[in-house]
This record gives C-alpha cells, sequence and structure tokens, in this order.
C-alpha cells in the first residue's frame, strides 16, 4: 500500500519488490544521471529519498509533479520530447539539473486501479508511457525507462508504491480564513 496524502518526501518502492526503491546513482548532481532500482534500506539513504512538489493542473488535464532526489536536487527527467514521441529508441530516465519549466521534469500520478495501492509515474510528454524497470528486473543498478502502460493489472515492474520519508510532514497548521470585508 501507499502512504500518498500528495506533495511530501517520499521513498518509491517497487511493487514487483518492497524491498527495491528508486535510487539515484551515487546521488551525484551529474546531469544525464542514471535512475536505477535498489535493493537495500532507501528509507535512510537519501539517494532514494524524492521531495514530490505539486505543479497544478497541466496540459494533460492530470495533476502534475516535480520528483526532486533529496541528496542531489536534480529532476527526474524524461528524455527529450522529440525523442519521446519515436517508438523505436530506448527511453532512459535520468536526473537533470535542468529548468524546472521544461515538460521534461513534469509527471502525473496515476492510481493503478487494482486495489493495491500502486501508481504509475507517467511523463507529461507521453501519457500513455509510465516510469518501469528494464526488463523486469530486480538487481542492483537496473536502469529505469519509459514503457507502454499495461492495463489488467498490468506489469508489476511499472507499479510503485510511494512511503513517506521518515522525516515527512505529516500534517500542517489549519490556517483561518481570511475575513471578509463588510
Amino acid at each position: 500500500m501507499s502512504d500518498w496524502i500528495g506533495p511530501n518526501s517520499y521513498y518509491i518502492v517497487s511493487r514487483e519488490k518492497d524491498t527495491v526503491f528508486i535510487d539515484l546513482s551515487g546521488g551525484s548532481a551529474t546531469s544525464d544521471n542514471k535512475v536505477q532500482i535498489w535493493d537495500g534500506p532507501g528509507r535512510t539513504n537519501p539517494n532514494s529519498i524524492w521531495h514530490i512538489v505539486h505543479l497544478g493542473i497541466g496540459s494533460t488535464g492530470r495533476y502534475e509533479y516535480h520528483f526532486l532526489n533529496r541528496k542531489s536536487g536534480t529532476y527526474l527527467t524524461s528524455p527529450t520530447s522529440d525523442v519521446i514521441s519515436k517508438t523505436d529508441v530506448q527511453l532512459t530516465v535520468t536526473a537533470n539539473l535542468t529548468s524546472p519549466w521544461t515538460n521534461r521534469t513534469r509527471w502525473s500520478i496515476v492510481p493503478c486501479r487494482n486495489n493495491t495501492g500502486a501508481y504509475w509515474i507517467v511523463p507529461v510528454l507521453n501519457t500513455k508511457l509510465a516510469l518501469n524497470v528494464k526488463g523486469g528486473g530486480s538487481t542492483n543498478g537496473t536502469e529505469l525507462i519509459l514503457y507502454a502502460i499495461e492495463s489488467d493489472p498490468g506489469a508489476k515492474n511499472a507499479q510503485w508504491f510511494l512511503r513517506l520519508s521518515d522525516d515527512a510532514i505529516l500534517n500542517c497548521k489549519d490556517l483561518p480564513k481570511a475575513p471578509l470585508d463588510k
């Protein structure tokens, strides 16, 4: 099950195996850094903790988010728009220091609706694709790619549980309504 309560700090766990996390290779702030899976202590590893930031409703009609790696401050990034529309190329997901205004850094979180609490992480540039573990692999260092969303209920290696990090903010002070002018 997911802990998804909206924008916050999360570690992202594979539905395929609950000890496998989305991880930034070495936590480095270099361009085109590899985003991979890692079997291990994702809860305490800053390479595996992602800040999910709400951006509002975008051009897809869905809520859109940035995924920022805690250690490096890099954005989870899909391939460029000219590449993502092709079907004959490998669509490798990376992390980059790039402008937050580019659609490459925008993602939607879509419920799988299969009674598991899992989600697809979908790039805004092509909503028919989802974040996927390459080849359904489970070994450390297996890269993440974009692959066609399958339904009924779909491949587990494209489904993710969003688990709150240990230092996530669980509730915020209620803000009072602004007084009405009389």
